[in-house]
């Protein structure tokens, strides 16, 4: 009898660090939050694999990342885990197991899971598909003992593989989608590379498919209700340090207007949630967009709460407008480098000046801004760096992500650091293919540890002590409480301490105020904590004052943890 590869598992596995990648001695810098939702990938997979189900597949799926979240404000922890990853593979019925790895340095959870599998459902089929098998196609299926990879976007070769485990044909299907985008080994042992080449129709692409998720828990646990949406793929910049390419293609690719409202409307019936658009470049097209705008409105559409993602010089006064008056409260732009030189060099070439116009326009709209930077390029000096620190200043966003680059197979940026000589870690250690370390590429103007404090001390003066939330009345409270989850999360956070607490000052709430600043001072006393913010007491700014003038009025000495007198 032949046997039939029907029940599918479809897995997204965690795309935080393992903890076992985590350094004995990391720092308090690089603590970081974990807030997770739910997987539009895996969404996305489903609803495809639904629409074309002609075999008849058992469909089921777990995001393991949403999982975690246990009671809403609580943090997740990621050492549940292990626990989760092994429970759902180990109870679960399949006879193929889809993963979904997000990042590269999401391969620990990758091979726990295919372990895992092999140990519980030996004879089950494995597809491994998202970024890591995308960049790394035989190095997957050579390291791993999986059945086949997907590379790049992996609706309809899915679908393909999965006809195909089940020497099963839909001509239809097949016309209409052509096969290729994945690998596998063939029976003399040999791999098979066939590279992406036919996109999908953004069209074909049906509504997610969110119930797969258990999204009703999800809200539940988390204390959240946010669903990701898409309404176009592909980019035609070429950014040397990008690979999104590989994954979507150079063409831009876009919903119809009137079929992407329609699905706005039909999941804010069914989940009543804030929708998270994840397309990179949506303005481009600026008729398609003030198209979409139009309809937004006339359909009393809320976008989203959280920064959406824009091209600086694809948005205008007007655009702006129609983003405010459609519920667009952050708007994020990415400027990456500061340096014209190095603007050049990554084949980003902003004009600053339009950027300044538009972070200015925001502004005067009322409107949050948030910027993207990226440090640690091949070839950049201190002063590529303090340029770009002098534009994040000149800039002065509400939030910015200050991120170490990370030379990933495929770019340009990473042939460039190999030719020369630059990289500075082994290409086979994927734990380290994380952005929040800078151990990637070697300088003999900085170090990776200088270059990682470099970028820490500028998320606390920008985000934190200067930001300009803090003395605009109507931007206040909301930074406030974006203070305050904070330190749910990463108790002992000095900065947010210090920046709730001069609040409350200034609110005339002396009761609050001691509160935070006794935090902040009880908080010393951990000597990491210690160690990662005394530095800033000394630095020349209104809230370290009122926090030091404190600390004298009360005869508080802030001292290192266990030093002698």
């Amino acid at each position: 009898m032949v046997k039939e590869y029907r029940k599918i598992l479809l897995l997204k596995v965690p795309h935080c660090i393992h903890p076992d990648a985590i350094p004995e001695n990391d720092t308090f810098r690089l603590k970081h939050t974990f807030r997770p939702i739910p997987s539009f990938g895996l969404a996305s997979l489903c609803a495809f694999l639904e629409k074309h189900n002609t075999f008849g597949y058992d469909i089921k799926a777990v995001d393991i990342n949403i999982e975690a979240y246990k009671k809403p404000g609580i943090p997740i922890d990621i050492y549940d885990y292990p626990g989760l990853l092994e429970a759902q593979i180990k109870n679960r019925d399949y006879d193929v197991l889809g993963i979904s790895v997000m990042f590269v340095f999401n391969i620990r959870w990758l091979m726990s899971a295919v372990s895992l599998s092999r140990k519980y459902h030996p004879d089950a089929k494995i597809i491994v598909g998202g970024g890591y098998p995308t960049i790394f196609p035989e190095k997957s299926l050579n390291a791993l003992d999986v059945d086949t990879v997907v590379i790049g976007e992996g609706e309809s070769s899915l679908v393909h593989i999965l006809n195909r485990y089940n020497n099963f044909s839909d001509p239809t299907f097949e016309k209409k989608f052509p096969f290729d985008g994945y690998g596998e080994k063939t029976e003399d042992g040999s791999i098979k590379i066939s590279p992406l080449k036919n996109f999908i129709d953004m069209n074909e692409i049906p509504v997610a498919a969110w119930d797969y998720l258990d999204v009703e828990k999800y809200f539940k646990n988390s204390g959240e209700r946010m669903l990701a949406i898409e309404g176009v793929r592909g980019c035609p910049y070429r950014c040397t340090f990008c690979n999104t390419q590989m994954s979507w293609g150079h063409k831009l690719r876009y919903k119809k207007v009137d079929t992407l409202i329609n699905e706005m409307l039909e999941l804010d019936k069914k989940y009543h949630a804030d929708l998270h658009f994840i397309d990179d470049n949506r303005s481009i097209n600026r008729k398609w967009m003030m198209k979409f705008l139009h309809q937004v409105l006339e359909n009393n559409i809320q976008l989203e709460p959280v920064p959406s993602s824009f091209h600086a010089h694809h948005l205008d006064e007007e655009l702006i407008d129609y983003l405010k008056k459609a519920g667009i409260k952050i708007i994020g732009i990415a400027v990456e480098t500061g340096s014209p030189e190095m603007q050049k060099r990554l084949k980003k070439n902003l004009d600053f000046e339009k950027v300044k116009q538009v972070v200015r326009i925001i502004k005067e709209k009322g409107l949050k801004v948030h910027i993207n930077y990226l440090f640690g390029f091949p070839n950049e000096t201190m002063k590529h760096i303090q340029e770009t620190l002098a534009v994040a200043r000149e800039l002065n966003a509400h939030s910015n992500q200050f991120l170490i680059l990370v030379p990933y197979l495929g770019t340009e940026i990473f042939e460039e650091a190999r030719k020369n000589n630059l990289l500075n870690f082994d290409e086979d250690d994927l734990d380290n293919f994380e952005p929040r370390r800078s151990n990637y590429i070697y300088s003999d103007e900085w170090t990776a540890a200088q270059l990682e404090e470099i970028i820490y001390d500028a998320n606390i003066e920008l985000n934190f002590f200067n930001n300009p939330a803090l003395y605009i009345p109507e931007q206040v409270d909301s930074f406030q409480e974006f203070c305050d989850r904070l330190l749910l999360r990463i108790p002992g956070h000095i900065a947010a301490f210090l920046v709730v607490g001069y609040i409350f000052k200034q609110k005339g709430d002396r009761e609050n105020y001691e509160k935070y600043y006794q935090g902040a001072i009880e908080s010393f006393k951990d000597k990491s904590i210690y160690e990662t913010f005394y530095k800033y007491l000394s630095w020349d700014n209104p809230i370290i004052k009122d926090f030091n003038h404190y600390c004298h009025l009360e005869g508080i000495e802030i001292r290192l943890p266990n030093s002698s007198d």
